[in-house]
C-alpha cells in the first residue's frame, strides 16, 4: 500500500521534473492510478520490456495500453519510471505484467489507442509511442493530444537538486517531518 507521504513526493518529484516535456505533458493529461496484484489469468514477462510485454498483452486480451510514468518502491526506489502497462477497460484495474509486485506500484500516464499505436509501431518498428529513445515524441503527441511544449515547459527547473526543491515547499503539518 502506498502510504500518503509516499504519494505526495512522487507527485513533487514529477512536478519538480516539469520542465522536460514528458512530465509536463503527463501532469497536464495524465490520470494517476494505483496498482494492483496481477490475477492469474496473466503471467510475469521479462523486466525491461515493459513497452512490448504491454503491447502484446492488450492486443491477446484486447485491454488498453497506457504510457507514462510509473512508481514501484521495490523496482525503482524513490525514482519514478518511464513505462507502459494495460488497464482492463471493463473494470479499470492495472494489469502490469512487467513489475510483478505492481499492487504497491503507482501510475501517472495516458491511454494510447490500440490502432495508434500500431501505426507507431509499425512505422517505426519500435515499441512505446511517448519516447522512444529518442527524446520526446512532440509530433506523435500533438496528433493524438493536441499538445505541444511550450518554451518555458522545457526550460531546466531553477533548483539544482530534487532537495533544494523539496526545501521550498510547504508540506502540510501532519506530513512535515520532526525536528
Amino acid at each position: 500500500m502506498i502510504t500518503q507521504t509516499q504519494f505526495l513526493t512522487i507527485k513533487a518529484k514529477l512536478k519538480f521534473s516539469s520542465r522536460m516535456p514528458l512530465s509536463a505533458f503527463l501532469l497536464k493529461h495524465g490520470t494517476w492510478q494505483r496498482g494492483n496484484a496481477l490475477c492469474d489469468k496473466y503471467k510475469t514477462q521479462s523486466m525491461g520490456y515493459c513497452f512490448e510485454n504491454a503491447w502484446k498483452i492488450e492486443k491477446k486480451h484486447k485491454l488498453e495500453y497506457w504510457e507514462g510514468y510509473a512508481w514501484c518502491p521495490s523496482v525503482t526506489g524513490e525514482v519514478f519510471y518511464h513505462h507502459a502497462w494495460c488497464v482492463d477497460p471493463a473494470s479499470g484495474e492495472i494489469i502490469d505484467v512487467t513489475w510483478s509486485d505492481s499492487a504497491t506500484c503507482l501510475y501517472r500516464g495516458v491511454h494510447i489507442p490500440t490502432s495508434k499505436l500500431q501505426e507507431i509501431i509499425g512505422r517505426s518498428r519500435v515499441y512505446g509511442a511517448l519516447d522512444r529513445g529518442h527524446g520526446f515524441e512532440t509530433e506523435i503527441v500533438k496528433s493524438l493530444f493536441g499538445w505541444t511544449p511550450k518554451n518555458s515547459e522545457t526550460q531546466m527547473p531553477r533548483e539544482r537538486s530534487f532537495s533544494d526543491y523539496l526545501k521550498r515547499q510547504k508540506w502540510p503539518k501532519h506530513l512535515e517531518a520532526n525536528p
